[in-house]
């Protein structure tokens, strides 16, 4: 039986890091991912968060081949045989923390292999410089044999993603290009910690009274939390880019700015009543004309009427954006499938959704996206209705 291990801070864990485990544990036996610290980096993630994280985006790898019938995705044959082994048999798989040296946890776990990922040219210097360093302590220090295998990042667009460059992006508040590059669930996960800047700065232009902000935002992540595959952190940083994108087009004062993403923060703040969001959202906010304005933005995201002004404009098209979203749409459909399938029957489910695409089939409107969204939106849609008339 042969293992293998798989080292990093993964701080944090990329969609890079996840191919090259999909390799692995196509491949070997046993597979060990080891979480670490590096002294050179600071981390805004605990090394339990990070560990955590690698199984959460392992998780997400597995819903994405038990949902291909609706996402649509291509597995490679070592994705489905990594896809089969984590289903059939995850004690295969091991994630642990570990905070002494790499070529100490080797001996620890047992491990024959000690995987590397390689990407693009300018890794060759430091992953040779690495493994230098490994087999003089695996072989003076420990003498105990492992051989170090550098493995290809599959995935051409994956080639140049790295934890720097991604939270750079995540630090510069682009979310959307920051979910390419980051499993859905580990980028839900960073939100907790990046968009709690953005909120504690809208809520001091729109609440500026008295409150406890630290704890308003932690009663929205655990709303936002359970169950939440789709309605998420996520939902809502992919929201506000899209605010920021649309106001392009629609320049608005900064302070119906922040109240259009203070009401984003809310819209989804009870999954079964935009009324509940809308008067949690309002509740906090003293100014009675900035109250009216946040609730009814809040209100739109129901669109069972049209909106009535820019603001509310802007936070339908936000709303709706993921729907002429070529790249995301489908990861869209199976994630909010994912809140209801512990629920109710596939057929159930099926009536009910069935509506609302026919809904949006038939009304739907942007308002401030560019033309061409609306027949990607439509063509999305009318390809999802097809799959699920299959099952009503």
């Amino acid at each position: 039986m042969k293992k293998a291990l798989f080292v990093g801070s993964f701080a944090p864990f990329t969609n890079g890091h996840l191919n090259i485990c999909i390799e692995s544990i196509a491949a070997f036996d046993k597979f060990v991912v080891g979480v670490g610290l590096n002294s050179s980096k600071q981390y805004y993630l605990s090394i339990e968060q990070r560990t955590e994280l690698v199984r959460l985006a392992l998780a997400d790898f597995v819903a994405r081949y038990q949902y291909r019938w609706l996402n649509g995705q291509y597995f490679t044959p070592n994705q489905i045989r990594a896809a089969e082994n984590l289903i059939t048999r995850p004690d295969r798989v091991e994630v642990i923390p570990y905070e002494d040296f790499t070529d100490d946890l080797i001996v620890r776990t047992g491990a024959d292999f000690l995987i590397r990922g390689r990407r693009i040219v300018g890794d060759d210097e430091s992953e040779a410089q690495f493994t230098a360093i490994i087999n003089e302590l695996m072989g003076t220090t420990q003498k105990y044999p492992c051989l170090v295998i550098n493995i290809q990042v599959p995935d051409l667009a994956d080639t140049y993603v790295s934890s720097s460059n991604t939270n750079v992006l995540l630090n510069g508040g682009k979310y959307i290009a920051a979910q390419r590059f980051l499993p859905h669930s580990v980028h839900n996960e960073v939100m907790k910690i990046f968009l709690k800047r953005h909120f504690q700065k809208v809520f001091g232009l729109i609440a500026p009274d008295e409150h406890n902000v630290e704890e308003i935002f932690g009663q929205l992540v655990k709303n936002y939390g359970v169950n939440r595959y789709h309605h998420n952190l996520s939902h809502i940083a992919y929201n506000l880019n899209q605010r920021q994108i649309l106001m392009k087009s629609c320049p608005l004062s900064d302070i119906d700015a922040a109240a259009v993403d203070f009401a984003i923060f809310f819209h989804d703040y009870d999954l079964g009543s935009e009324q509940i969001s809308a008067e949690k959202a309002a509740s906090y906010v003293q100014d009675d004309a900035l109250r009216q304005k946040v609730y009814d933005a809040v209100i739109a995201t129901d669109h069972k009427r049209k909106p009535k002004n820019e603001m509310e404009r802007i936070m339908v098209d936000c709303d709706l954006a993921i729907l002429a979203d070529h790249l995301n749409y489908w990861a869209y459909a199976q994630r909010v499938y994912q809140e209801y399938d512990s629920q109710m029957s596939r057929k159930d489910y099926a009536k009910g959704r069935l509506a609302v695409l026919e809904k949006f089939i038939n009304n739907l409107t942007y308002y401030y996206m560019p033309d061409c969204c609306k027949e990607t939106a439509l063509n999305n849609l009318r390809r999802e209705r097809g799959i699920w008339l299959s099952f009503s």
